[in-house]
């Protein structure tokens, strides 16, 4: 089965960096973030979830594609600037 996604860019920047931190500070992870979107895509019905990434780079990129009914592009911006994390 041939999935075809459509890739959209958006802005999804933090609303301070504080709040990384923050998160950080109390145990929220890059790692539960990803999983909090992946459990979306499945509970939306998605057949198929793909994370995509690259760190083989000066600015790593993760990206996660679905073919599920999930957010929309404004709910995934909120969800990505609130849950966005530095990995040191």
């Amino acid at each position: 089965m041939v999935v075809q996604l459509q890739i959209r860019h958006v802005d999804a920047t933090p609303y301070a960096a504080s709040l990384i931190d923050g998160h950080r500070d109390f145990g929220y992870t890059l790692k539960i973030a990803l999983a909090y979107i992946i459990d979306n895509s499945i509970t939306s019905n998605a057949r198929a979830v793909q994370l995509i990434a690259n760190t083989f780079t000066y600015e790593p990129k993760i990206a996660l594609a679905d073919d599920g009914s999930g957010m929309t592009q404004a709910d995934l911006v909120h969800q990505l600037s609130q849950q966005l994390f530095v990995v040191r």
